[in-house]
């Protein structure tokens, strides 16, 4: 059996307040929403429903997005774009080794 890749799932709705189409999903226990559009631009459901299946994918995509630690930020930073100039390397080499990797070598950077 072939492992299928699973999709957010989430359901169309329509507020008749504002008039708009929504998504809704759950992620990480929590509820999340994005606005597909109004009335004037979604005329019907269907139409609603087909932005939706875009939405899906973008969704699936960023989950699926590996995000790299601040250390790896840094490792590459030394790489590319850390200054020749000595005393100013120096310093920076301080700055990353005595307070930014200690506290957020091992978080998520974005």
């Amino acid at each position: 059996m072939r492992a299928r890749k699973q999709k957010p799932k989430g359901s169309v709705v329509f507020n008749r307040t504002r008039a708009t189409w929504n998504f809704l999903w759950f992620e990480n226990g929590q509820r999340r929403s994005i606005k597909l559009g109004t009335l004037g631009e979604l005329p019907n459901k269907q139409a609603a429903q087909k932005k939706a299946e875009v939405t899906r994918r973008d969704l699936r995509l960023v989950q699926e997005r590996t995000v790299p630690t601040v250390r790896e930020l840094v490792d590459r930073y030394r790489l590319e774009k850390m200054p020749e100039r000595c005393s100013t390397r120096y310093g920076y080499e301080a700055w990353l080794r005595n307070h930014i990797l200690p506290k957020w070598g091992g978080s998520e950077g974005d």
